[in-house]
This record gives structure tokens, sequence and C-alpha cells, in this order.
């Protein structure tokens, strides 16, 4: 996976690299050039930042920014996380259970500090690994840099638009992100996207909140990270138009393991 796969959210034409020059000023950053719309991205510690071109909808802007901002904040502290690492040890063995077969290509929507992404690279598949946080891609990238590792390409973006070209993905993988997307029109938006990008045939795997009789449905954590906790039918409504779903099995306890083979 690498630049020459990733494609411009605004037309989904490719991108172009263009190496920073030397200049009177100094030496100008790097940037990515659209093909078709000549539209210039940054790349910020040679990682794209590729955000969608319409943003989100006004209802929902602020608290996409309190997330990212509380995201970069606790990406130094997410990886020692006890419990979140405790139960990654059920999670993610069944998440990937499915990942199988030759040429595997997976979108990773919302990949934080890389607790899948590096899972995903040690069975040996080229990963598009998209997230919102910057300060948390690059603590990824920082893991990423051992041998054997390069087939992951890490871009700055949310999972509304994911700056790859329709039908590239053999999988889409996505790990506890659908309960923080805050309105039911902007989840539909990601589950849509994430079928674009997978091929028909392709297979669908994510976990998200379940909805528990003594636990709160929505709300915030530490009162800036917005999360919504799904019913069975309530998240198989939403998965249907685009997905087959063979597995939706509460088995995680408090997440939903979902499975499905896109149509």
């Amino acid at each position: 996976m690498g630049i020459e796969d990733l494609r411009c959210p605004r037309d989904r034409a490719p991108l172009e690299f263009r190496p920073g020059l030397e200049s009177g000023a100094g030496r100008a950053s790097p940037t990515l050039l659209c093909t078709a719309c000549r539209w210039i991205s940054p790349l910020s510690n040679g990682i794209p930042d590729l955000p969608p071109p319409d943003g989100w909808e006004p209802d929902a802007a602020e608290t996409v920014r309190r997330e990212q901002a509380f995201r970069d904040d606790d990406s130094v502290r997410y990886d020692g996380m006890l419990g979140l690492r405790l139960f990654s040890r059920f999670e993610l063995p069944l998440l990937l259970s499915g990942l199988r077969g030759t040429e595997v290509r997976v979108a990773e929507v919302g990949c934080g500090t890389g607790r899948v992404t590096l899972r995903l690279a040690a069975l040996g598949a080229r990963v598009l690994a998209v997230d919102h946080s910057l300060a948390s891609l690059n603590r990824l990238q920082a893991k990423l840099s051992a041998p054997g590792r390069d087939a992951v390409q890490l871009v700055r973006s949310d999972a509304t638009q994911i700056p790859v070209a329709d039908g590239w993905a053999t999988h889409v993988v996505s790990a506890q992100l659908l309960e923080h997307v805050p309105t039911e029109a902007l989840r539909r938006r990601v589950i849509a996207e994430m079928a674009r990008v997978l091929r028909p045939g392709g297979r669908l795997a994510l976990t998200a909140y379940r909805a528990l009789p003594w636990l709160r449905q929505e709300g915030f954590h530490s009162g800036e990270l917005y999360f919504h906790r799904f019913r069975r039918e309530e998240l198989a409504r939403l998965l249907y138009p685009w997905f087959d779903v063979t597995t939706l099995t509460g088995r995680l306890g408090y997440v939903w393991l979902v499975r499905g083979r896109r149509r």
C-alpha cells in the first residue's frame, strides 16, 4: 500500500507526489496534488492529510471537533489503558478471524494508535489505516518503523470519506469506531463509505458498543467523547442496505461483533 493507491477526497482522481523544493525562503514541505482538480494536500510528518470536502453537518461539527481534540490529547495514554489491552486479547482474534486469502487489501477505519493495525501488518495485509487524530497517527507511525511494515499507508481523514478508489479493498475492518459517530445520518454515511471501498463480495468486520439495560445508551465519556450503544435491530437495520450480515453476536459482552459480505 502506498500513495499511488490513494485518491482525492473531492473527485477520487489519483494523487501525485510533489517533493518539497528549495527556495529563497527555505525548503517547502512535500505535498500531494490531485491530477484532476489540482487540489493540493499537505503531508504532515509524511502522513497525507485528506479531510472530507464537505466537512460535517452543522449539528455534529462541534462534537467531532471535541472528539478530535480528545483523541489527540489521549493518544499518549491510550496504549497504556489496562482494561483495553486485556479486552483486545479477546476482541482482536475474533475480529480478524475471517481475514484470509491472497492479495488481502484492508481499509481500517478508525485506526487510532494501531492496536488493530499492527495485527494486520503482522498478517501481511496491504493496509490503508485512516484516522482523524494526527497525534494518534504519529504514534502509530513510530511503531511501523520496523522492517516488513511498509505495506501500511497512514492517512488523516475520517470515516465519511475514505480516500481510496471504489472497490479497492477486499476487507474493511473497524474496531469500536461506529459508536462515536454522533448522528444517525452520519452513521449511514460511514457504512455506505465502507461499502463503497469494498469490492463486491468483500468482507466487513467491525465491533461497536452494545446497548445493555444497565448502561446509558447515549452520552459522553469524560465530557468530550460522544458514544451511542446499539440495539441489535438498530445495528442490523443500519447495515442492511449494503451488507449481508453473517454474524451479529454479543459474545464479547459490552460490544457487538459483526461480520458481513458486501452485496
